[in-house]
């Protein structure tokens, strides 16, 4: 294959930190998952490998552009899922999954879906009054539906929100005890979940 050379001009050189998070080790892994050489200074990057593998590369600083132009703040996961999505020929992107947004304070950024599931799990309950979300934990399943219920109670699409739990025998465990990251112990799961729809809402 045909070698190539190929240079992205971004606007400032902070613009362009911003999108591996001012971490050259996330670049290491776009070189090493890509093929490619990947070389910045100011504010500018220089690819080169292969002219496929050049246009892959490209594509991920594409996402990762678009993504910081609608205000996301890039991390770490932000970068793997757009070098991912490029490197695995996914059909969704980074810009695509992050243009869900929700809401929950005019302080505060916008809450952001971080993968295709969240996304397809925000739309399903923008559009249906019960959605059941089922998963394993740390996935954002609770996270993302109290931060709906707060952005819905703002827009006075609710008039409350009401938190509720299975019945349960006495002295049967729920879930993983109530541990929440953040916080070391909570009596109930209930003011577990008050917690995180407070946290949202300040």
């Amino acid at each position: 294959m045909m070698s190539e050379t190929r240079t992205l001009q971004f606007e400032s050189p902070r613009a362009l930190q911003s999108l591996y998070a001012n971490d050259i080790k996330l670049l290491k892994n776009l070189e090493d998952s890509l093929g490619v050489k990947v070389t910045t200074r100011e504010g500018w990057v220089k690819l080169e490998g292969d002219s496929n593998r050049v246009d892959k590369a490209q594509h991920v600083f594409e996402q990762l552009e678009k993504a910081r132009q609608q205000g996301v703040d890039i991390q770490k996961h932000e970068f793997n899922y757009a070098l991912k999505a490029v490197s695995e020929e996914r059909d969704e992107n980074l810009g695509d999954v992050v243009s869900t947004k929700i809401s929950t304070s005019s302080r505060k950024p916008p809450i952001v879906a971080r993968s295709a599931n969240q996304r397809a799990y925000v739309e399903a309950i923008q559009k249906h009054d019960v959605v059941f979300g089922i998963g394993p934990a740390g996935t954002g399943k609770t996270y993302l539906a109290v931060a709906m219920a707060v952005a819905a109670l703002k827009k006075e699409q609710v008039a409350r929100i009401i938190l509720t739990r299975p019945a349960v025998e006495a002295g049967e465990a729920l879930g993983s005890g109530g541990s929440i990251a953040g916080i070391k112990k909570c009596s109930r799961d209930r003011d577990c979940v008050l917690y995180r729809a407070r946290r949202c809402a300040a």
